[in-house]
């Protein structure tokens, strides 16, 4: 069902696969199946929720929000009967029904039997968050492998209503926190040209989320070009007080100074955190 790869872990679907980590696919391989918007939403409701069940209500609420139609319950259904003809299409042998099983209260879409893209990268970035303090080179191959799959924003060719506007947000904070994770890494093995130049797209995608400029700051004073580490500073403090009323968090400053004063090893906040709470 899947291709395994050094270290036990895949990303790469052989059977049949859910994507969620950009547009949301249904395919086998290289080929996709043609799911209209509403089709694509329930799919991406059942594929955050593999193995569990999803129920009626929890769908309704997701595609018509508190104001479902007298008809929303058949429409329902005949989006859960368009989904599993797609899975007809892809895997043969009618296992539509197998795989998109109807329970009492609803839906279950069979976790075993299908690929899942979120999974596999949860699965590699929790093992690179285990690798960080000893092997942090091995944090930044898995990072890498993670974030290789991530193909745009979560779920972005869907209209998301009540339960998939949370999974999207917590989705993009998984993502952020392996961007960080990966940054961390590299610059535990004091590979800072290639932090800096990660850093700079992280800084231009998330101008006020302060962690980025921070390591940004941190990793252009530690390739000696102090210079640019503090307009990395003048930057940010200018746009947190432009678009936002606030200075910079006490550990940007702290920075800051020591970068002024020449001061070696400043503080290290944890991966997974910011430097605040931007």
């Amino acid at each position: 069902m899947v291709k395994l790869l050094e270290g036990g872990l895949t990303v790469e679907p052989v059977g049949l696969a859910v994507r969620l980590l950009g547009p949301v696919r249904l395919g086998v391989g290289k080929v996709d199946a043609a799911l209209s918007p509403k089709v694509r939403q329930v799919l991406a409701v059942l594929a955050l929720r593999p193995g569990s069940v999803v129920t009626h209500e929890t769908l309704i609420a997701e595609l018509w929000a508190d104001h479902p139609p007298r008809s929303a319950t058949t429409t329902m259904q005949t989006y859960v009967y368009q989904l599993r003809q797609a899975i007809d299409s892809l895997e043969g042998d009618q296992r539509g029904g197998e795989i998109l099983r109807t329970e009492s209260q609803g839906y279950v879409l069979c976790a075993q039997v299908i690929d899942i893209d979120l999974d596999h990268f949860r699965a590699l970035a929790n093992k690179a968050r285990a690798h960080l303090y000893e092997s942090p080179d091995i944090t930044v191959s898995l990072t890498r492998r993670a974030l290789s799959l991530v193909h745009g924003d979560p779920l972005m060719d869907v209209n998301p209503g009540q339960v998939l506007h949370g999974g999207a947000v917590r989705i993009g904070e998984e993502i952020m926190a392996a961007q960080q994770l990966a940054i961390e890494a590299q610059m535990r093995l004091s590979r800072y040209g290639e932090a800096i130049v990660e850093l700079h797209e992280l800084c231009t995608r998330y101008p006020l989320r302060e962690w980025f400029s921070y390591r940004l700051m941190d990793a252009l004073a530690r390739a000696g070009r102090r210079v640019e580490a503090l307009e990395v500073y003048a930057d940010l403090n200018r746009r947190l007080r432009d678009e936002l009323g606030i200075d910079p968090s006490q550990s940007f400053q702290r920075l800051h100074m020591q970068i002024l004063s020449g001061t070696d090893d400043p503080d290290y906040p944890s991966p997974g955190t910011t430097a605040q709470g931007a």
